[in-house]
């Protein structure tokens, strides 16, 4: 069994209202009349119109709704958010000890670990090469505690 909301049917298999969803709304329109669609129908809306969501309109409890739906944040959405922030405020992260301050951000080739996390989404992924990595590959951004390549 995985963390991932996606795989849970309560999430996927509810209905959910439109109106309380603005983006979601807009997207549907394109497509139905309903008012209520699915988690299934949501997440595969969302997932085919990610390019074109105008992300600095999204609102933090649709993010919430995206996130609950198995819908990760990409980085037209990160850029979306941090413009909106002061530009002097440090970067953190949280960590297992509490939270610490960004160092470094790269690109890097992940894949998701061998092993089923069943209890906690942390440790679902390693960056590549490794040799417990399963499934494809994919890039990602990732945001780092220790300080980047000095060249």
């Amino acid at each position: 069994m995985s963390n991932d909301p996606s795989n849970d049917p309560a999430v996927m298999h509810a209905l959910y209202r439109l109106a309380d969803y603005p983006v979601l709304a807009s997207l549907a329109s394109e497509r139905t009349k309903a008012t209520k669609l699915d988690g299934r129908a949501c997440r595969y809306i969302y997932e085919a119109a990610q390019p074109r969501i105008d992300w600095q309109v999204v609102s933090a409890s649709e993010r919430a709704f995206m996130r609950s739906l198995g819908i990760a944040l990409t980085t037209a959405e990160l850029i979306a958010v941090l413009q909106a922030l002061p530009p002097d405020l440090p970067v953190m992260i949280p960590t297992e000890g509490g939270i610490d301050h960004a160092l470094s951000v790269r690109v890097a080739e992940v894949a998701r670990h061998s092993r089923e996390w069943a209890s906690t989404p942390v440790g679902q992924y390693r960056e590549l090469p490794d040799d417990d990595a399963s499934d494809e590959p994919f890039r990602v951004v990732l945001i780092d505690l220790e300080p980047g390549p000095t060249s």
